[in-house]
């Protein structure tokens, strides 16, 4: 009944959101469009959409706040072999905040700062 569809990164600089997300995982720019008077960029990372809009003129809004705190903290990108993703993160200037680290065996994880605050978490599962 329900599936993913996207994950919604409103930021101060869309250009240098999108160059973040094309230069740190490969994204692709699937498509642009508008939503309500702010131009929206919809990218596809490994199957995961992101949707990258900017902030429109007069339009209030808050950072986010520093991590951890209460509500929606953080988005993970499974991947294959932590210590080779962590490799090509810190080649291309990541500032990786944890790890990587084996918190159990089989198991990796990595954490990232990514534009505008956002708290991004890559892990690695022996069932992947």
């Amino acid at each position: 009944m329900f599936s993913h569809d996207h994950i919604h990164h409103h930021a101060a600089d869309p250009a240098g959101a999108i160059a973040w997300y094309k230069h740190m995982f490969d994204a692709v720019e699937i498509e642009r469009h508008d939503i309500r008077g702010g131009e929206a960029v919809r990218l596809d990372i490994g199957g995961v959409n992101i949707m990258v809009q900017e902030i429109r003129p007069g339009e209030e809004w808050s950072p986010a706040p520093r991590s951890p705190y209460h509500g929606a903290d953080h988005f993970c990108f499974r991947v294959d072999d932590i210590e080779a993703a962590d490799k090509v993160l810190r080649e291309r200037g990541a500032d990786i905040f944890d790890g990587p680290r084996t918190p159990r065996p089989g198991y990796g994880v990595l954490h990232l700062n990514g534009p505008d605050g956002v708290h991004i978490e890559l892990i690695m599962r022996p069932d992947h």
